[in-house]
């Protein structure tokens, strides 16, 4: 595109948005609406995620060994457990420690446990899994596999609170992006009626700049430009509303975060902004564009 047509495109868009500002306002009041909810949900779900892995890296697996293992068998029993591929860390625990473990856990209640003859506690090795690992499907799958193990009586991993955990994300990821994508398509939508309308007013206008031999490129490129100014204002001004919220949010949720000891709501990253500035001028471009061949084609 010509410096000049470019000029003259950025100039009759402007116009156009200026000339019929109550329509401009409305399509841009709608798409920034839209597009706030859909980052509200992008924001909740990152930070979610955020939580997610934060847990994910305290799940541990539990492996409970048969007790009077002899100490060749059971150092080497621990050593191929260590040298797994989906495990990043393995803790031996023997009966004395974990009685320990279990004293320290009860606090003021311990005493309840002096009344034992002996230990009713199993040795055990405390695994940390490496982070592709840390899911239902693959902890399963190493349960699974530990369980055939000489010496293994049996494995633990909280398997109902990990499967719960995935799908309560898993819902949230679907839910999450079905309202986005509806909201998106709907404020492209808003676009295209808007283009539509602008262009049914200035027919004459268009059929005129045919004539004297304007080109569909020359003739369109105002509209597909308005479409990405609408698209761009709009989401800048949801991002503006959004950050305000979160640090509204972040003020009054960090005494609460500091308590709990969570991590502080994040605002979205910059990569992720830019992605959804982006995305907000495409669909504007193509709201324009529907609007435009349609018209064209009548």
């Amino acid at each position: 595109m010509k410096l000049y047509h470019l000029l003259y495109s950025v100039r009759a868009a402007s116009q156009a948005i200026i000339h019929n500002h109550m329509v401009s306002f409305l399509s841009i009041g709608t798409i920034a609406v839209s597009v706030l909810i859909f980052n509200l949900f992008l924001m909740v779900f990152l930070n979610l995620e955020q939580v997610a892995h934060r847990w994910k890296g305290k799940l541990q697996m539990t492996v409970y060994l048969e007790e009077d293992l002899d100490e060749e068998v059971l150092s080497s029993l621990v050593h191929r457990i260590e040298e797994m591929k989906e495990v990043e860390k393995a803790i031996y625990i023997s009966p004395e420690e974990a009685m320990r473990i279990l004293k320290e856990r009860l606090g003021d209640h311990a005493y309840i446990l002096e009344g034992l003859q002996e230990n009713p506690l199993p040795p055990s090795v405390e695994l940390n899994l490496r982070p592709p690992y840390r899911n239902y499907r693959e902890m399963v799958r190493l349960r699974n596999v530990l369980s055939h193990l000489e010496g293994v009586e049996e494995v633990d991993f909280g398997e109902q609170w990990v499967k719960k955990l995935g799908f309560l994300f898993l819902l949230l990821k679907v839910v999450g992006f079905a309202s986005g994508g509806f909201l998106l398509v709907a404020s492209m939508l808003v676009v295209a009626n808007t283009i539509r309308l602008i262009m049914a007013t200035r027919r004459e206008e268009i059929e005129i700049m045919k004539l004297v031999g304007a080109t569909s490129t020359f003739i369109r490129a105002p509209y597909y430009l308005e479409g990405m100014i609408y698209g761009l204002v709009g989401t800048s001004i949801s991002l503006g509303v959004l950050y305000l919220l979160h640090r509204l949010i972040l003020n009054q949720w960090a005494p609460v975060a500091s308590y709990l000891g969570l991590p502080y709501p994040q605002f979205l990253p910059l990569h992720i902004v830019l992605m959804v500035l982006v995305g907000s001028a495409l669909l504007g471009f193509l709201g324009s564009a529907i609007s435009v061949r349609r018209l064209e084609a009548t």
